[in-house]
């Protein structure tokens, strides 16, 4: 069943020979489909392919990598946002716990050590590391400071070492006057108490 309102299948020449039958100038639809065609065919004509999305931009920031003056900017709106990030307090607590966390793994703590290690080793091969390590360590020496930190230390180190070997020279005498049977008022005590 066919209505008065049904759709009937028009192509688009029929449109605008209809609209242009009265008037000399082309109208606006044709004017469009010109377009289009001539924009087609430009497209078309083209010797470069055409990329598709993700290869644009790949190029694109590849280029804009490349360019110093962006990549300048792009470091300073780096800067200036991880400065913003590390002012507010769950940044910094989650960096701390990051760091901690790196700092307390073994495998890690065992890997920093054979790194220094190995670069201490090849530093100490150069003779110039080795003149500048002798330098600094007679400036050191040489400093008052040092020399009165070195001269203290050694001090409590001999007066340690003398009561120590006053504490065992009465413990020996103690021992010998348990062995020969000879006890003092104050050992007669501690022996009568067990």
């Amino acid at each position: 069943m066919t209505s008065q309102f049904e759709i009937q299948p028009v192509s688009v020449t029929q449109i605008t020979s209809v609209s242009n039958a009265g008037s000399k100038r082309p109208s606006l639809i044709d004017k469009y489909f010109d377009f289009q065609e001539n924009m087609s065919k430009k497209c078309n004509t083209s010797d470069s392919p055409q990329e598709n999305r993700n290869e644009y931009m790949r190029n694109y920031m590849r280029k804009r990598r490349e360019n110093s003056l962006i990549k300048q900017k792009d470091r300073e709106s780096n800067l200036r946002s991880m400065t913003k990030a590390r002012q507010s307090k769950e940044f910094k607590e989650k960096e701390l716990t990051s760091k901690k966390i790196v700092r307390e793994n073994p495998e890690r703590k065992q890997k920093d050590r054979e790194s220094n290690l190995r670069s201490m080793t090849k530093a100490r091969k150069s003779k110039e590391f080795r003149e500048k390590e002798l330098a600094s360590k007679q400036k050191n020496r040489e400093n008052f400071q040092t020399k009165q930190k070195d001269r203290e230390s050694t001090l409590q180190s001999m007066t340690k070492a003398r009561q120590r070997k006053r504490s065992k020279e009465k413990e020996k005498k103690q021992c010998r006057a348990v062995g020969e049977g000879t006890f003092s008022a104050s050992s007669l005590k501690l022996l009568n108490q067990f």
